[in-house]
C-alpha cells in the first residue's frame, strides 16, 4: 500500500510538471500572438465595438498535458477542473505578471499605487482599484506615453485606446458591469492576461 501511495505521488508530480510546462507554452504562444497579431486584433476589437463581427486570430495552444501521467478530476472547463487550475497556477498564472513586467515601468507604477480587490482566476480577470475619478484615470492613461491612440465613441460611451512599445493594448472606458462598479472609469491592460483598474471616487 505504501509503495502504491508513493508511486501515485510520483505520477502526480510528473503530471503537475507537465501541466506547468503546458501552461508556460500557453504563455509563450499568447505572447507570440500578441506581438504578431496584436495590431490586427486591435482593429477587430475597434470594428466590433460598432457592431461588427471580425474574428480574432492567433496560433492555438494545444492542451497536450491533460491526463498525460495520471487521471485528473473534474469537468474540462468547469470550476472543478483540477487540470485547468494546475495549468493556470503553474504556467498561465505567470502571464498576469508578464503583462505587468512587459508593459513597462509606467504600468507597473500604476499597479503599485493601486489596491488589488479581486485576484485573477481561471474565469475572470484581476481587478484593482485606485481612489480617483475620470480625470485621474485619464491622467494615468496619458502618463503611459502610448502610440496609435484612438478615441472610439459607441452607445456605451467613449473609449480611448493606445499601444505600448511591446504591443500591449491599453484602453480607458466606463465600466458596464452591472452592480456597484457600473459607471466607474476603468483602465484596462490587455497583455497575455487582462488587468483592470477601477477608479471609484472614494
Amino acid at each position: 500500500m505504501f509503495g502504491s501511495a508513493v508511486g501515485g505521488f510520483g505520477w502526480g508530480l510528473l503530471q503537475g510538471g507537465a501541466n506547468i510546462v503546458n501552461g508556460i507554452q500557453d504563455l509563450g504562444i499568447g505572447l507570440f500572438n500578441l506581438g504578431i497579431f496584436g495590431g490586427y486584433n486591435l482593429g477587430s476589437w475597434i470594428v466590433n465595438q460598432f457592431g461588427g463581427d471580425n474574428p480574432y486570430v492567433g496560433l492555438p495552444s494545444p492542451d497536450w498535458s491533460r491526463g498525460l501521467f495520471t487521471q485528473e478530476s473534474g469537468t474540462a472547463g468547469g470550476w472543478d477542473d483540477t487540470h485547468g487550475w494546475s495549468k493556470f497556477l503553474g504556467g498561465s498564472g505567470a502571464a498576469a505578471m508578464a503583462s505587468v513586467l512587459g508593459a513597462g515601468s509606467g504600468a507597473r507604477n500604476l499597479l503599485a499605487s493601486a489596491r488589488l480587490v479581486k485576484p485573477a482566476t481561471k474565469h475572470s480577470v484581476a481587478i484593482y482599484e485606485k481612489t480617483g475619478s475620470e480625470a485621474a484615470a485619464l491622467a494615468d492613461f496619458n502618463s503611459l506615453n502610448l502610440s496609435n491612440v484612438k478615441i472610439i465613441v459607441t452607445k456605451s460611451g467613449t473609449t480611448r485606446v493606445g499601444t505600448l512599445p511591446d504591443g500591449t493594448i491599453i484602453n480607458i472606458h466606463t465600466s458596464t458591469t452591472p452592480g456597484k462598479t457600473q459607471g466607474l472609469p476603468t483602465l484596462e491592460i490587455r497583455g497575455p492576461e487582462v488587468i483592470k483598474i477601477r477608479y471609484p471616487e472614494k
